[in-house]
């Protein structure tokens, strides 16, 4: 219609070999290699974006009082309508928009930042209080890093609190549902083994193995029989701990997987849920600072992070005000 135009739209650029546009005869759809990564580049620009014009409530885990804006600075916002664009850009604005490209960068590359590396945004909104911190940009410091207690738990500190987080539960929920998906939606990728190893089974559990090959091709896996019972691992799913054992861990899986059998899960949830108590992080486990946020990042990304996929808690959070009150 003439004189009408659309209240957003939103312009991806991305490597065409990592679309699939035969998805519909009418080509009104496409298809991603990882969704997941879009769908997390789109909700931190939205985010950003949302953050610039104060129209919306930032997320607990990464709210920061600099970015809060008056009472009176949000009512102006809402009678005002939309924020009129100007091509005239500041300073300030220049700066911050290379602090946000040195942000995605680093997600292009398939790295966090480093420890020592400091993103600087400025802002212009002014709050009136005492001035107990004389800094005045916001910075993302290393200062909420997660740290680990007994290697077994995460702790992450949030706006209202903390939570603690169990490492083996949020890890089986996280394997969980990337296995679910693997097998469902899209296949996981291999990473070859250097030396294709052996895996031997009793009768019975070499049955069940070969009726799961289908399946463990989707979850990453490289199988193929060798008859007498035996089987050779040429490859194992991506993102799985250097120095993985293949043999052990397809003993575990199969075993598991055996053992489940009477609960009548169903071929995939079965076999998932097997694979995430088999892979997961175990209690014990020493992780790194990356690996605690890598953990903490995919269990809010989950469906279901609440309980693991045998039913036990995943986090529990701890208010200022339950701390409070425990000293009392």
């Amino acid at each position: 219609m003439k004189d009408q135009f659309p209240g957003f739209y939103i312009n991806l650029t991305i490597d065409p070999s990592k679309l699939d546009i035969n998805v519909s005869p009418t080509k009104t759809e496409v298809k991603f290699d990882d969704e997941r990564l879009v769908y997390n580049y789109l909700r931190v620009a939205v985010k950003h974006a949302l953050g610039v014009f104060v129209v919306a409530p930032t997320i607990d885990f990464d709210t920061d009082t600099n970015f809060a804006a008056s009472h009176s600075q949000t009512k102006n916002i809402a009678k005002g309508g939309y924020q009129k664009y100007s091509d005239e850009v500041s300073s300030l604005e220049r700066e911050n928009l290379k602090s946000w490209k040195s942000v995605y960068e680093s997600l292009q590359n398939g790295d966090r930042l480093q420890n020592e590396d400091v993103v600087t945004f400025k802002s212009q909104i002014s709050i009136e209080k005492p001035d107990l911190f004389p800094q005045t940009d916001v910075a993302l410091t290393n200062k909420k890093e997660p740290y680990q207690i007994h290697n077994r738990y995460i702790v992450s500190q949030i706006k209202s609190g903390f939570v603690l987080i169990d490492q083996q539960n949020a890890h089986e929920r996280i394997v969980y549902e990337e296995n679910l998906s693997a097998i469902k939606d899209q296949s996981r990728p291999v990473q070859k083994e250097l030396f294709p190893q052996m895996v031997e089974f009793d009768a019975n559990r070499a049955h069940i193995t070969l009726e799961l090959l289908p399946y463990f091709n989707k979850m990453g896996f490289e199988i193929e029989s060798f008859g007498n019972n035996s089987f050779i691992v040429h490859g194992l799913p991506m993102g799985l701990p250097g120095g993985t054992n293949a043999t052990r861990l397809i003993e575990n899986l199969v075993g598991q997987y055996s053992e489940n059998l009477e609960l009548q899960l169903g071929i995939v949830e079965n076999l998932s849920r097997s694979y995430a108590v088999s892979s997961c992080v175990k209690r014990g486990t020493v992780l790194t600072v990356e690996d605690m946020k890598s953990i903490i990042d995919k269990l809010f990304a989950c469906e279901t992070p609440y309980i693991s996929p045998t039913g036990h808690k995943c986090f529990i959070d701890f208010s200022l005000e339950d701390l409070k009150l425990k000293f009392a």
